[in-house]
């Protein structure tokens, strides 16, 4: 299955409130390496047995999320798009 945008892919990407940078650039390869550590922990999460533990996972992936959307904002801040997107809206 081929998948399509209406940009197509020159080896860039738009970051959040941002520019198109190249898929290289140091924000993608931080905020998807957030990313995979966020799906460790939400494994280890469901893995665990101690209600104790997965708050405290879950709050690590909050924290986690809310910097990988940092990272993925290089002008603004998340924070001007308001508390859906900057995590400051939490319980």
């Amino acid at each position: 299955m081929k998948a399509f945008n209406k940009r197509g892919d020159q080896g860039e990407t738009s970051l959040f409130l941002g520019p198109r940078v190249p898929k290289s650039d140091p924000h993608c390869e931080a905020y998807g390496t957030i990313d995979e550590a966020v799906a460790a922990l939400g494994l280890a999460r469901t893995l665990s047995r101690k209600q104790h533990i997965r708050d405290i996972l879950l709050a690590v992936q909050k924290d986690l999320f809310v910097l990988a959307g940092e990272l993925a904002t290089t002008t603004g801040s998340p924070r001007e798009a308001g508390p859906e997107v900057s995590g400051h809206h939490r319980e």
